[in-house]
């Protein structure tokens, strides 16, 4: 069996449709290619989610210090 070429497509789009939905759908694309290899579960994955949130926060709230 040969080589799978990975098709892309390229979207253009005006800053003015640019939208909170709109990168959510990116960051969606973004988590599915990040994912499609991974073996793990959705407990493991909110876990992990849970602590980069916390991460963020503290950093956030110490940002404000400074």
């Amino acid at each position: 069996m040969g080589k799978v070429e990975e098709k892309k497509f390229l979207l253009s789009i005006p800053r003015s449709l640019y939208t909170k939905e709109l990168q959510k759908m990116f960051d969606y694309i973004r988590y599915k290619k990040a994912t499609k290899n991974s073996k793990a579960t959705a407990s493991e994955l909110e876990k992990v989610l849970q602590d980069v949130r916390k991460a963020r926060n503290e950093k956030k709230l110490a940002s404000q210090y400074l």
